[in-house]
């Protein structure tokens, strides 16, 4: 795996917004984000260094190129982690933010009925 626009399209994007990404994010389940995916990272490069078994916590930056070790299906998770800001903003936060227009035009006409009601007050 290379951090860059064409193998993790929203990886590559939320670091240029100065997101922080760490290597434990994209190894959640993007279904399941408390769920670990069968992987584990064997080697980080990174510039001219090599690091053997890198931990969760490492930040990612652009460029880096990742060794894993796992399933197929992990493969798969992976990939529409890194590829889908969706997929990857869930697995950052833990919501799941509505997407496409009519699912904003719903949330903010609930999001209003609700502040402006007195019962939910």
């Amino acid at each position: 795996l290379e951090v860059n626009e064409e193998d993790s399209h929203a990886v590559y994007n939320a670091l240029n917004t100065g997101d922080t990404i760490r290597l434990g994010h994209i190894t959640r389940d993007p279904r399941e984000r408390e769920r670990e995916l069968p992987c584990i990272a064997l080697l980080l490069f990174r510039d001219t260094r090599r690091t053997l078994l890198p931990t969760a916590g490492i930040r990612l930056r652009k460029k880096d190129r990742l060794l894993f070790c796992g399933r197929g299906s992990a493969q798969d998770r992976m990939e529409w982690t890194l590829q889908n800001e969706h997929a990857l903003s869930y697995v950052l936060t833990g919501e799941s933010r509505p997407q496409g227009l009519l699912w904003k035009i719903f949330q903010r006409k609930r999001k209003k009925y609700f502040e402006s009601d007195s019962r939910f007050s």
